[in-house]
């Protein structure tokens, strides 16, 4: 069993830390994890405030049209696919302001 323990291991070539790369000759390693800086973070944040005001919106607009007796009858038969499909993307673009809070808060 131990030699073909040894033919399982990982390659020597590989490196061990994903986010560390030998900087040529010198023995010092730099990091390369991404990291946001100060405008990146308020970019990104205006961002995610932004699509969280639209998936709001459009998650509102979804659920009157959907559930309230006016909207369904402002939207009755085929025009009813407008709020239903709001729904869906206001439930998309929350997720996506989601997202891009947990990015913000995995690289800060």
């Amino acid at each position: 069993f131990p030699a073909f323990h040894s033919q399982l291991s990982i390659p020597s070539f590989l490196p061990e830390e994903p986010f560390l790369e030998y900087s040529g000759r010198e023995s010092r390693i730099i990091d390369r994890r991404a990291t946001l800086e100060g405008s990146q973070i308020r970019i990104m944040n205006s961002a995610a405030i932004l699509t969280l005001i639209i998936g709001a919106v459009a998650l509102l607009f979804g659920a009157w049209g959907r559930f309230s007796e006016d909207g369904r009858t402002r939207y009755d038969e085929m025009a009813g696919m407008i709020p239903y499909a709001a729904w869906y993307a206001g439930i998309g673009v929350l997720s996506l302001s989601l997202l891009l809070w947990m990015v913000i808060w995995m690289r800060r």
